[in-house]
């Protein structure tokens, strides 16, 4: 990938609208490349795939914060969250 895609992703996570490109598709492996395991990064992918009509997809990420970030003060609402998108893909 192109060594600026990664400062590129974390700009646009800092400024609040990397979900809106994630749904793009083309940043999504971009950023879970460049910083495995951060919380905000995560939680953008994690939204992104939700947005996108990808459950499963979403869920995997939540659970990957919460794996890697257990202390999150978001944790409540992440599993609220991960619970939602279980039970509609029933």
């Amino acid at each position: 990938m192109d060594g600026a895609v990664g400062p590129l992703c974390g700009l646009l996570s800092m400024i609040g609208i990397g979900a809106a490109i994630f749904i793009a598709g083309f940043f999504v492996g971009a950023c879970v490349e460049r910083t495995p395991g951060d919380p905000n990064d995560l939680l953008d992918l994690a939204q992104a795939r939700a947005l996108a009509g990808k459950p499963a997809d979403a869920v995997a990420a939540y659970e990957r914060l919460l794996k890697d970030s257990p202390d999150t003060q978001r944790a409540a609402d992440i599993r609220v969250k991960i619970a939602e998108l279980q039970s509609n893909r029933l």
